[in-house]
């Protein structure tokens, strides 16, 4: 059942990828890597300040694999937008029960305001999905008593505010 739910979910992301732009000066800063540095031979001036490192590396990434460099400001966060739903799923099952994670991934996976912000290249859904898994390690990590766990939630943590700022 998750399963269908996380692709119904994929396909309300990525069916009109190809009909978006870079519209905000958030995401031409974080998408910059792929015009500004091969053009210019240098980065956008000052984009530290500007731009999380995780973001511009994952779309610079994202622009090596062939066929995908049109789609690689987008690519990210429309992975981690699909992969919210078994986040969200993991973490509320874990908490609340099965049919609870069932709702509340079918709430991520219609959410028309996620669905936007997954077509983005910005670093709210990246994040969210980051913070999610850091909480579901880390209230799992305390009831089991594991400090890897909690060690692991940490990382994630870290990743989340990486892609952020």
């Amino acid at each position: 059942m998750i399963v269908s739910i996380v692709v119904f979910g994929a396909v309300l992301r990525l069916v009109n990828l190809s009909g978006q732009s870079v519209e905000h000066f958030d995401e031409g800063v974080y998408s910059s890597v792929l015009w500004y540095d091969a053009v210019a031979g240098e980065a956008w001036p000052y984009r530290g300040l500007y731009a999380p490192p995780m973001l511009s590396w994952c779309i610079e990434l994202v622009s090596y694999v062939p066929g995908l460099a049109d789609y690689a400001p987008f690519l990210p966060a429309a992975v981690c937008g699909i992969a919210m739903g078994g986040a969200v799923y993991w973490l509320a099952s874990m908490w609340f029960g099965r049919v609870a994670g069932l709702f509340a991934a079918c709430v991520v996976a219609g959410s028309d305001f996620h669905i936007l912000y997954s077509g983005m290249a910005l670093t709210d859904v990246p994040c969210l999905l980051f913070i999610t898994l850091a909480v579901g390690m880390g209230s799992r990590a305390v009831v089991q008593q594991r400090v890897a766990g909690m060690a692991a939630a940490g990382l994630l943590c870290g990743i989340a505010w990486w892609f952020k700022y």
